[in-house]
């Protein structure tokens, strides 16, 4: 990587020096604002995203009576007072917001927004417990004895707030150096060493369901260089296999060395796989490799749209053809073909999901089909998922809408400025904000384009060989 510095408006920010390089990549990533679209479509999203999207996203989680987020952690602070409200995986949706205010607040020289967060880390440090845990509606919760538990319901997304917590604590660290926010995560992870290793004793697990921590536990592995993260992300992946009376929905009713179709809700299958390709990065695994490509084929062979949604059904079934065993799955993958029109569901979590998934199968064989799908989604259903002026947005992404439907559909019509799941505009934000990263990667003596947009570029090959690139382009509006 880059051995020089890259120097930001408001002062000096490192390159990712740092960061472990994966053994079994065959391209790698650039450093962080080593790319900077410079014109058009990119532009003008990334400019949105930052004005607008990002300042508003803030303006929700601060809300006491819209979201209730950022007051969970100052309840759990002792800053405030009262008891928990709003989602239980609000928590990983403010990680992932402090993502794209990161990347905005860097890119832009906006030193008041750094300071910012820098208190929100704060906040977050004071919530933690001592033991490492972290997770507000439980912390509350247990505080407040009204019956709440930590790790009682697969579906409080307590892990899923974790694997967040690592990601966003990464990437600070890539950005700007500090170790604040890296420290509690480690101290989070440390929690889940001692769970996952009592777990692989006493032969008991439970699925955590859209396991955002795979791929989190594996980003602190490289950020950090220590190999239990690398060590615990394996562990947590073959836990799935212990686990009894799985469900289709989690996708933890077979082995997963036997999965050969990509079924159950869309969000938990993609951000599986996509952990599953970041620990085939780091470790050489032929069974699973197999698996990868064998969902993959099945996902945008059969049962992906042309816009790159996915996950067609607002309510599934499983197993195939057998009603007699048959379990209810929500936002599902449905069968091969089953593909509607005006009630496609598509999540948007889903379609950035398949996204970090095809990065991660580009980065493990550097072949044109995986941008295409990044491309095809990032700009037709990503996208289209937030209002021109970045302040309203689309839950599900169906590919006609319909005012009049002889049946009521759960979501509105038209894009909302608040959701009551509100997992979707932060990964937006986020996705849109780490854009610049799609644009191109390298290997040892080649520069590989990704996603075409006009930006300039600081370019340096593992081999020494470095120089500034333009790109020039009026893509996607002419080819």
């Amino acid at each position: 990587m880059s051995n020089f510095l890259f120097r930001c408006k408001f002062g000096i920010y490192f390159p990712d020096t740092f960061i472990k390089k994966s053994p079994y990549a065959a391209v790698h990533s650039l450093p962080w604002n080593a790319v900077t679209w410079t014109d058009g479509f990119w532009a003008d999203a990334e400019k949105i995203n930052t004005l607008s999207t990002v300042p508003h996203l803030q303006k929700m989680f601060e809300a006491k009576d819209i979201s209730h987020v950022v007051e969970n952690f100052r309840i759990c602070a002792g800053e405030s007072t009262g008891g928990f409200d709003g989602t239980v995986f609000g928590d990983g949706d403010f990680y992932k917001w402090l993502e794209a205010a990161l990347y905005s607040a860097a890119k832009t020289g906006n030193t008041q927004l750094l300071a910012q967060i820098d208190n929100y880390i704060d906040l977050i440090g004071k919530a933690q417990l001592r033991d490492g845990y972290i997770s507000t509606k439980q912390i509350i919760g247990e505080r407040q004895a009204d019956g709440i538990s930590r790790l009682g319901d697969i579906n409080d997304f307590e892990v899923y707030n974790f694997g967040h917590l690592f990601t966003a604590s990464c990437l600070h660290k890539r950005i700007t150096g500090k170790d604040n926010f890296l420290a509690i995560a480690e101290k989070a992870a440390g929690y889940l060493e001692t769970l996952y290793h009592d777990s692989e004793k006493n032969g008991d697990a439970q699925t955590a369901v859209c396991p955002s921590h795979y791929m989190g536990l594996l980003e602190l592995y490289r950020t950090t260089g220590k190999e239990k993260y690398r060590d615990l992300a394996k562990l947590a992946i073959a836990l799935r296999d212990n686990v009894k009376d799985g469900l289709d929905d989690n996708q933890d009713r077979l082995p997963l060395k036997e999965h050969e179709k990509i079924i159950g809700h869309a969000v938990r299958a993609n951000y599986l796989y996509a952990g599953v390709a970041d620990l085939c990065l780091e470790e050489d695994n032929a069974e699973y490799r197999q698996v990868l490509h064998s969902v993959w084929r099945n996902l945008t062979q059969q049962k992906m749209y042309i816009t790159g949604g996915c996950g067609a059904l607002y309510n599934g079934a499983s197993p195939y053809g057998n009603f007699f065993v048959h379990q209810l799955v929500h936002q599902a993958y449905g069968y091969e073909y089953q593909l509607p029109n005006i009630t496609a569901y598509n999540e948007t979590c889903a379609s950035v999901g398949s996204v970090m998934w095809a990065y991660r199968m580009f980065q493990l064989e550097p072949k044109a089909q995986y941008f295409d799908i990044i491309e095809k989604t990032m700009l037709n259903t990503n996208m289209a998922a937030v209002s021109l002026d970045g302040k309203r947005f689309f839950y599900e992404n169906m590919l006609r809408r319909e005012k009049e439907l002889p049946y009521e559909l759960i979501w509105p019509l038209t894009r909302s400025e608040y959701i009551l799941s509100y997992c979707c505009p932060p990964n937006i934000a986020r996705a849109i904000a780490q854009s610049s990263e799609y644009a191109y990667t390298v290997s040892d003596n080649a520069l590989w384009l990704g996603m075409y947009g006009a930006n300039k570029a600081r370019i340096e090959l593992p081999n020494g060989a470095h120089f500034d690139l333009e790109q020039k382009t009026n893509y996607p509006y002419d080819d």
